[in-house]
């Protein structure tokens, strides 16, 4: 069993202490990571407001065999992956999607509230040198906006020493005319004199 510490910084904001824990049977192994982690979000999808956030780190990984894993951390979700070779891996990740209710904000009073939901689809992984690629697209399982998510995203590793290191990325989200409305959106039933009727078209943010 051995213990390591690891400083994580996602989009220059996030930072992260955490241990890792690994159990080796027959050919099989599970790599465990806990730490804590904290940032800057949105207080809802759709708001202009943020909110510092701290929570637990739980970082997953069973490996299967020397090509296909199961993996799961807070920003991914759970996912199975196949190595296709040591730059590029790939496979199905099932991620987390928060809801958004009436009662977060004055200015979405009376609105529709939206719970959360799982949102599911392929992934892919290209890692040159310092720097990973990522792009996934995320279709919503659970019909809470009916539409579909893709993300591309690009990271940069920043090797401190053995035990150390920095990860600075940034990433874009797009999303279809269904995301837009439920999130982003104002129909004629919620418009208000105070809200107009807003409906936005499919798009990055």
């Amino acid at each position: 069993m051995t213990f390591k510490s690891k400083l994580l910084a996602i989009c220059a904001v996030f930072i992260t202490s955490t241990g890792t824990v690994k159990a080796e049977e027959s050919d099989k192994k599970f790599d465990l990571t806990l730490g804590i982690t904290g940032g800057v979000m949105p207080e809802y999808s759709g708001s202009n407001g943020t909110e510092a956030i701290v929570f637990p780190l739980v970082i997953g990984k069973y490996q299967i065999n020397d090509k296909h894993s199961m993996r799961f951390n807070p920003y991914d979700g759970l996912a199975y992956a196949y190595q296709q070779s040591d730059s590029v891996s790939y496979g199905i990740n099932v991620d987390y999607r928060n809801g958004r209710d009436s009662s977060d904000d004055p200015t979405l009073a009376g609105m529709t509230d939206i719970d959360a939901t799982l949102e599911v689809g392929p992934w892919i992984k290209v890692k040159n040198g310092n720097l990973t690629y990522m792009a996934n697209i995320g279709a919503d399982a659970m019909n809470e906006y009916n539409g579909f998510t893709a993300e591309l995203g690009v990271k940069y590793d920043i090797p401190i020493n053995d035990e150390w290191k920095a990860d600075v990325g940034a990433s874009v989200l797009y999303g279809n005319d269904n995301y837009a409305m439920a999130y982003y959106g104002v129909d004629a039933a919620h418009a208000t004199g105070s809200r107009a009727l807003y409906e936005p078209g499919s798009g990055f943010n």
